[in-house]
């Protein structure tokens, strides 16, 4: 062995011999079921840990000899066989690109049946010697610490010789007689590259057996060769004679997926001896995000989508997929288009406040009504900046009550009066309640005094222009905006944006359109992982993502948090970490299912936006995991939006207007 095949040398090698003496060079006879135990049993003991290589009988047979599936020339000089050119069973030609393995004319050879089975295996195992599972249908696999698939071939040969044999001894025919065969035995293998997959399967079962491929993150099948050895059930117990018609059929094909996206799903023909060649290819980040997105487009999960990620200053991702409209003839989504991200907006107005603060404009502990004298008189007298910024307010969250209609909240100034003239429904300070309208004007219109300049002048210049986003960001959109801008399809509330009078609208709370990319260059410039100075300082951003609660409202505890959902709040951002971390992971999220996030740790920032409010979340944690991030309540289903609502005064606001 060692003289013919160096590499084998302190390997660990299985030598067995078959006795049924009928699959060698001669022409013997043979019946197709012992071809399925006999591959069965090939495949049981490749799969031993213990076992580096192994041979059914000898060399130089058909039936076992390796260098049949060589694709070298026999060596000359010394007689070795490093490769043949045997090709009497499948055609000539080693396997290069994706020949034609159907027979065409007579063979060189006619071997026995486990000929053809052998050629397939081994071509299998030399090209992809690494074994990565082994297991069946009935018993599952290796990898999931199941070990009784070691006996699927015997199970099948003890039921042909005690359960069919025996019935067919006693007369019994057709369907009186017991099944053949209940299971199907695979082993997976790959090459060292990490190229190709092999999935080599032998089913003992009358009828098709499917399995799904999963492969690891990131990894993706293309489409796979199939080489298949079977027999039709009626003539598996039939002897086949050299020189006569053959019962078993041999053929090779590449098979289509019935869809680009979903399972990848290996299917094994009946009574058959099949191997699978699949190429794999380990993908990027941005074909991996790109893959769900196109499956989600495909399935009609979404209509259009932008997905973006940041590490440690640096994009990583920037994709996106769709049409504008779910008019297929609709201009298609870029990743500067814009979408309506409602109150994920919101920490930009609040970063902003942080600033205007570090300039001396604004002071947290100073009243509201110091850059509002109209909003004063009651409980607002108490109010102050700091328990603005925190959703301490103790205000009515949504839009005034006076107004009858939410178009109202498009004129900037009647808003403002309107709002000066309430009073606080709870003693401010004294409970933190999420206010989805109404922290835009609590916020926006004193920023803008204390600036000396309109609102989206002051946002420009505080926030927008140092972060780059001035092109992606808009709080207010104009005629130039409108065409990149998608159409929103969900609930009442949200397709209010489709709207003019909305886009046309200032309400920093919830109604600004961005692109995916521009929330992930907000909180990159905010953090400072860009390596520039933070856009607010280390200090105030620490400060500012401490939770912000007074002592007759504390924190849930530890266990409760973990158990239960909870949306905190600290000066202006979300905090998503977990109870000893909580300033780990920041941002927020809107209605429609657009987000932005922070992983401080990891330097990690994701933005999405899209254009379905459902089935968003699944999609989002799909792209989320791609990139790593997690937050508090991973993989749970939940939206950021749903559980602010759950922490506000309630679910309506001013004259029976339902709000987000």
């Amino acid at each position: 062995f060692n003289r013919v095949f160096p590499e084998l040398k302190d390997k660990k090698f299985w030598i067995t011999e078959w006795r049924d003496r009928s699959d060698e060079d001669n022409h013997a006879h043979q019946r197709f079921y012992n071809t399925l135990t006999k591959a069965g049993y090939m495949l049981m003991m490749v799969s031993q840990p213990d076992v580096d290589g192994l041979n059914l009988h000898e060399f130089s047979s058909i039936s076992g000899a390796l260098y049949h599936s060589c694709t070298r020339p026999k060596d000359k000089k010394t007689g070795a066989f490093p490769g043949g050119n045997y090709d009497g069973n499948w055609g000539a030609g080693p396997w290069i690109g994706r020949p034609n393995y159907d027979d065409v004319g007579k063979p060189e050879l006619e071997p026995g049946l486990m000929g053809p089975a052998m050629r397939l295996m081994v071509e299998a195992l030399r090209e992809c010697p690494i074994v990565l599972d082994f297991g069946s249908e009935r018993h599952g696999a290796f990898s999931e610490g199941k070990t009784n698939a070691v006996y699927a071939c015997t199970e099948y040969y003890d039921g042909i010789f005690h359960n069919y044999s025996k019935a067919y001894a006693q007369g019994k025919t057709g369907r009186d007689l017991p099944r053949l065969g209940d299971d199907c035995e695979y082993l997976v293998t790959k090459d060292p590259n990490g190229s190709y997959l092999y999935v080599l399967a032998v089913n003992y079962k009358p009828e098709e057996t499917k399995f799904v491929l999963e492969l690891p993150k990131f990894w993706k099948a293309e489409v796979g060769d199939y080489r298949v050895y079977a027999c039709p059930t009626e003539f598996v117990t039939a002897h086949e004679i050299p020189g006569e018609p053959r019962f078993t059929r041999r053929w090779a094909y590449q098979p289509l997926r019935p869809r680009p996206y979903g399972p990848y799903v290996l299917k094994f023909p009946a009574n058959s001896v099949t191997t699978v060649r699949v190429p794999i290819r380990r993908q990027s980040l941005a074909a991996a995000a790109e893959d769900i997105i196109n499956e989600a487009l495909t399935r009609d999960k979404q209509g259009a989508v932008q997905f973006c990620a940041y590490r440690d200053g640096k994009c990583i991702v920037d994709v996106c997929g769709g049409h504008l409209t779910t008019n297929k003839e609709a201009p298609r989504v870029r990743c500067d288009s814009l979408f309506p991200i409602f109150s994920t907006e919101k920490p930009l107005l609040s970063t902003a406040v942080h600033r205007a603060v570090e300039l001396g404009k604004m002071d947290y502990d100073k009243p509201l009504h110091t850059w509002w004298p109209e909003f004063k008189g009651g409980k607002k007298d108490a109010l102050t900046l700091r328990m603005t910024l925190a959703y301490r307010s103790g205000l009515n969250g949504g839009i005034p009550k006076a107004f009858k209609r939410y178009e109202e909240v498009g004129n900037w100034k009647n808003l403002c009066d309107a709002f000066a003239r309430e009073d606080c429904e709870i003693e401010p300070g004294t409970k933190q309640r999420y206010m989805p309208d109404s922290y835009g004007w609590a916020l926006g219109h004193p920023l803008e005094v204390a600036m000396g300049k309109p609102f989206t002048e002051a946002m420009d210049e505080l926030v927008l222009a140092p972060c780059g986003i001035t092109n992606e960001f808009f709080y207010v959109q104009g005629e130039r905006e409108f065409p990149r801008i998608a159409t929103l399809y969900g609930d009442d509330y949200t397709v209010c944006m489709n709207q003019e009078w909305a886009r046309r609208a200032l309400e920093p709370a919830s109604f600004a359109v961005s692109s995916a990319r521009a929330l992930c260059k907000f909180y990159n410039r905010l953090c400072g992982f860009d390596g520039q100075a933070p856009l607010i300082r280390t200090e105030t951003l620490d400060a500012a993502l401490k939770p912000c609660r007074h002592e007759t409202d504390p924190l849930p505890n530890a266990k409760s948090m973990k158990r239960d959902w909870f949306m905190l709040f600290g000066m202006g951002y979300g905090l998503w970490g977990s109870a000893d971390r909580m300033d780990r992971v920041f941002g927020h999220g809107g209605a429609g299912g657009a987000e932005g996030l922070v992983d401080r740790d990891n330097q990690l920032i994701v933005g999405y936006t899209c254009n379905y409010c459902k089935n968003c979340i699944a999609i989002r944690d799909k792209l989320y995991e791609v990139v790593g991030m997690r937050w508090r309540y991973w993989n749970d289903n939940v939206n950021i939006q749903d559980l602010q609502m759950t922490t506000s005064a309630g679910g309506t606001f001013g004259a029976g207007i339902t709000s987000h």
